[in-house]
């Protein structure tokens, strides 16, 4: 689970994209907290799933603003 900073992110249409492209793993709950699905058996895998999932986000929050 994502507890978005004041219930904001910084691009929603990015995020939108990005939830819609998860194939039902990533869902936003009402109270704007961001819930994974994932079975990672494995704590090595696990940890780089998170890793990843948290650099798609902030990614997806840095696309399209200026350097």
């Amino acid at each position: 689970m994502i507890v978005l900073r004041n219930n904001q992110f910084a691009n929603p249409p990015g995020l939108v994209a990005l939830i819609l492209s998860g194939h039902g793993a990533l869902k936003l709950q009402s109270d704007h907290r961001l819930l994974y699905k994932a079975d990672w058996q494995d704590p090595a895998v696990r940890l780089a799933g998170v890793r990843a999932l948290v650099r798609q986000l902030a990614e997806t929050a840095t696309a399209g603003k200026p350097a």
